[in-house]
């Protein structure tokens, strides 16, 4: 069988959110916060910083979750 390999030049676009799990890295603890948010009757969730930082793939990976797609909740245990 093939090694499977990946074009470096398809990784990384900034003006794009991430939309795939596997993708997606980082910010465990905001991730496990925001769920306790969308636990809570009446709670909202405010996602802010500087241009390019990833706000819009985070808020699409709370989506996913909360729509029941649980790979990355899993990858986090």
């Amino acid at each position: 069988m093939k090694p499977k390999t990946i074009d470096l030049h398809n990784i990384f676009f900034p003006s794009v959110p991430i939309t795939d799990a596997k993708w997606f890295a980082g910010r465990r603890s905001e991730i496990e916060r925001a769920l306790m948010c969308l636990c809570r009757p009446g709670a909202n969730i405010v996602i802010f910083g500087d241009r390019g930082v990833g706000k819009s793939s985070f808020a699409t990976m709370l989506q996913q979750i909360a729509s029941g797609v649980t790979d990355l909740v899993y990858r986090y245990q």
